[in-house]
């Protein structure tokens, strides 16, 4: 066989091997284009909307200009997201116990008690006890909200980082099942 033949219908077999792939990729950015606006996308995560916690790590501006001994490290990423890990409500004082209505736990609600409660006295009668009848109760109930609410404002940064870490972990899962968002 003529080498110069060959190589002939090697040179026509790649150029015609180079315009079936560069038509598959037209046709995948007809199908599939990419939005360039992002009104396109249904959700937006915006960096400077995220909340400040030391789980949440974006590295902004350009990297220094590195010597040839250090392009083999490996390079940080860009942005490092973390679970961040939440702690549970301060426990009211014993003097509250049963005073508290339901929900006293959640960030969100308000802790609130109940204006009175019926008990039973040493002689087997009903007796309606008003919150604000103990003082002792009413104090720990004062110090204990200031407790709450110190917490309150020390977790929302925690809680804002995990609905950020959340919602990205959803944006990669879906990214990665090529599910559109």
């Amino acid at each position: 066989m003529n080498p110069d033949r060959a190589s002939g219908s090697d040179d026509l077999t790649q150029s015609r091997l180079t315009q079936v792939f560069k038509f598959l990729k037209e046709l995948n950015e007809l199908r599939n284009p990419v939005p360039r606006d992002l009104s396109g996308y249904a959700d937006v995560l915006r960096l400077d909307a995220w909340a400040l916690h030391p789980c949440i790590v974006v590295l902004r501006g350009d990297r220094e200009d590195e010597s040839d001994a250090d392009a083999d490290v490996e390079m940080e990423p860009l942005i490092s997201i973390k679970r961040a890990r939440l702690t549970a409500c301060p426990k009211p004082p014993d003097t509250l116990d049963g005073w508290l209505k339901p929900g006293w736990q959640s960030m969100e609600a308000e802790a609130e008690v109940l204006e009175s409660r019926n008990f039973v006295d040493r002689e087997k009668k009903t007796v309606t006890v008003a919150f604000s009848d103990g003082a002792q109760r009413v104090a720990a109930l004062s110090i204990w909200t200031v407790l709450r609410g110190k917490w309150v404002e020390a977790e929302r940064p925690a809680i804002a980082a995990l609905k950020i870490f959340a919602n990205s972990y959803t944006v990669v899962d879906d990214a990665a099942r090529g599910r559109p968002r």
